[in-house]
């Protein structure tokens, strides 16, 4: 399983990565070979447990691989990944350049679904990066369906201004047990009337 954050646990110590490991010159020259399909879709990326045994050349038997995706819980994290972890001004402190060009889609929507009102901060740059990641918003159903306001509300009018509009609408509207309201009511509504709706692709 994969996702932010990772660390091991072996002999005592807590392994992880942080900027300072993966942009100094042995984590550049460990990690250059990892495309960036691979940072972004992939399951290889710089921050999880295989990348973490290999720059602490950790065999695959040594340590037992933990994560935890909601990351600000930090009651729950050893240390000192509780202190690096405690507010969106001090992950950016040690995660920042990692959270920028290496973070994977996924992540970035776990935050904008979950994060509580404290890592806002975070929520709205994760929101910026996955929207630069995705241009084609195939993500978007799943942020209407999960996400707060007014993260579900930004996914709708993203959602009707790119991509294949009738096509859209119709994986809103048909689901309606997860898609929250007014979501599968506005997507009957546009799609009921979409040969008029040339220049607006959502309804208030």
């Amino acid at each position: 399983m994969y996702g932010f954050v990772s660390w091991i646990e072996y002999d005592g110590k807590v392994f992880f990565l942080t900027d300072e490991e993966v942009f100094s010159p042995k984590g550049m020259g460990m990690f250059r070979l990892l495309s960036h399909h691979s940072f972004f879709h992939g399951t290889n990326s710089v921050i999880y447990h295989d990348a973490i045994r290999e720059y602490f050349s950790l065999e695959p038997d040594q340590g037992t691989c933990c994560i935890q995706k909601d990351f600000w819980n930090t009651d729950t994290l050893p240390e000192p990944l509780d202190i690096l972890l405690a507010t969106p001004k001090s992950f950016l402190a040690t995660w920042g350049r990692v959270f920028d060009g290496r973070f994977l889609l996924p992540d970035f929507f776990y935050i904008i679904c979950h994060a509580p009102e404290s890592y806002n901060l975070l929520r709205k740059k994760a929101w910026r990066r996955s929207l630069e990641l995705d241009p084609r918003n195939t993500w978007l159903i799943r942020v209407i369906r999960h996400a707060p306001e007014p993260y579900a509300w930004k996914a709708w009018r993203r959602l009707f201004r790119w991509g294949n509009f009738v096509h859209n609408v119709e994986l809103v509207s048909s689901d309606m047990g997860n898609s929250p309201e007014p979501y599968p009511r506005l997507a009957e509504k546009i799609y009921e009337n979409r040969a008029n709706s040339k220049t607006s692709f959502w309804v208030s």
